[in-house]
């Protein structure tokens, strides 16, 4: 069949013109599904591989298997009930705000009065608050996930709360090692230890607050055995229960929980209309100086080019997540490597412009090196509290310190701890006045047991100049110089 052109020269430009387009936006719609087509045999692809190497790895999955155990048998309803109390600021004249300790005393010194005066006020105010968060000590580890109504929305007002409720037990348990009252001190304790794990240990908001706890237990477990002298049997039940804890991969879990919260989020974000919204973030990321009016424009054209590749930027969060938690199960050293390749690379990709293909991803992908970090701090503090109390329990027993690591073993410790920074045992330092087991840090150099921070000016009480400490573990001291106070001294420069 011959086709007859106009003979109008603008109308034969305009028709060719218009075949041009047509082909175009042809070529154009075929180049989008061929994406969209190849996006989904990604996801397919690699949803099969996480199907055939676990089965249980979807949201859906997780949420089956939380333990919503009756309300009687969870400490769901008793944290509820804490929280609805007041909490009323002591009233001390000379004191406006919660102390740090470190400015005000030297362990294993006392509380000086001053403090004792605004801690005893702190904890009267709070006595039936306390009272009743002792009885968490009664619930059995993770009792129920302690989530909102949607748990895939972490609830960070949640966790300040829950945070507030360690804190009075923290002060609680050092006005009681001041009275010697250790039996409530390891109440206290062991009730702070439940509230994480009224979060279950699934999910990064366990996971966060389990590395706070960690903290606050050697701080605690420090402080009451600067103190005094505790029962043995109480000791030994305590290091079973932190030696425990120590052992959990609580990383890996929580990795895992996020793997699945994360996809099901970007599901989410891709269904609703917030998409244009969404893009705004990565594009102000890599370009903080760009206008409103060019960073609303050109969130429009990258939701749009975005279309076909949804499936794609969910399959890539997923090796990259799946990627992180096999690093997980890597040698020490290799796990090192991997991080500082791993920060680079985010930090390039997080820069440089954002990629239709990989656009929500950037939003998803927290810096492995920021949760490793957490989890050695946590695995550090509890493996040297766990050390710790095994050699208060052998200068119990023989009326001295050990030698090294090596003596409390079988008979005071199962094994002899590993630092988790480095693979290598804890290290044990003996001094003039006690004895420090530790971890060597981020750092990785021995700074031998600098665990404690180092007062440089303790003229005036209240504002003692200190350094920060550059390893992590615990302190003990001989027993004669438990509580005795250390009066200032003039400062020399």
């Amino acid at each position: 069949m011959k086709v007859t052109l106009p003979k109008n020269r603008f109308s034969r430009y305009s028709l060719y013109l218009l075949a041009v387009v047509l082909f175009f936006i042809s070529a154009l719609f075929l180049y989008r599904e061929k994406i969209a087509r190849d996006s989904a045999l990604e996801l397919a692809e690699i949803t099969e591989e996480l199907s055939k190497e676990d089965p249980d790895w979807t949201w859906e999955a997780y949420l089956k298997k939380r333990n919503d155990s009756s309300e009687d048998k969870n400490s769901y309803l008793l944290i509820k009930k804490i929280l609805d109390l007041s909490t009323p600021r002591p009233s001390v004249p000379y004191i406006t705000r919660e102390p740090d300790l470190s400015n005000w005393r030297i362990l294993p010194e006392g509380m000086p009065f001053e403090i004792a005066d605004w801690a005893a006020q702190f904890v009267a105010d709070r006595h039936e608050r306390i009272l009743i968060s002792r009885q968490l000590a009664n619930f059995s580890p993770m009792s129920r996930d302690f989530w909102a109504d949607d748990p895939l929305q972490i609830n960070s007002t949640l966790l300040e709360d829950i945070r507030s409720i360690a804190t009075d037990l923290m002060w609680d348990v050092r006005v009681q090692s001041q009275l010697n009252r250790f039996d409530l001190c390891f109440r206290d304790i062991q009730a702070f230890r439940r509230i994480a794990s009224s979060f279950g240990q699934e999910n990064v908001l366990a996971f966060l607050l389990q590395t706070e706890v960690a903290n606050i237990t050697t701080e605690s477990i420090q402080q009451m055995l600067s103190q005094g002298v505790a029962k043995s049997t109480d000791l030994e039940f305590m290091q079973s229960e932190i030696e425990e804890d120590s052992r959990q991969p609580i990383l890996k879990k929580a990795l895992l929980n996020e793997r699945a919260r994360c996809f099901v989020l970007m599901q989410r974000a891709i269904q609703s209309d917030r998409l244009k919204e969404l893009m705004l973030s990565p594009i102000a990321i890599s370009n903080p100086d760009m206008s409103t009016s060019k960073r609303q424009l050109a969130a429009f054209f990258l939701a749009w080019r975005y279309s076909p590749y949804p499936q794609a930027d969910q399959a890539f969060m997923l090796r990259k997540r799946t990627e992180q938690i096999k690093m997980l199960d890597q040698p020490v050293n290799e796990l090192h490597l991997y991080i500082q390749k791993d920060k680079q690379e985010l930090d390039e990709f997080l820069k440089s412009p954002p990629q239709a293909k990989n656009v929500l991803s950037r939003l998803d992908l927290a810096k492995l090196a920021f949760f490793i970090d957490n989890y050695f701090f946590f695995k550090a503090l509890l493996r040297s509290t766990t050390c710790g109390v095994a050699a208060e329990r052998f200068r119990i027993a023989y009326k001295r310190w050990p030698k090294n690591l090596e003596e409390l073993v079988p008979q005071f410790l199962k094994k002899i701890e590993e630092d988790p920074y480095t693979s290598k045992p804890l290290l044990f330092k003996r001094f003039d006045d006690g004895i420090a087991i530790y971890s060597v840090g981020m750092d990785l150099k021995d700074d031998g047991g600098d665990v404690v921070r180092k007062v440089l000016d303790r003229s005036k009480r209240g504002e003692y100049q200190y350094s920060r400490h550059k390893d992590w573990g615990i302190r003990l001291w001989d027993v004669e110089k438990r509580g005795k106070t250390i009066p200032p001294e003039p400062f020399k420069p």
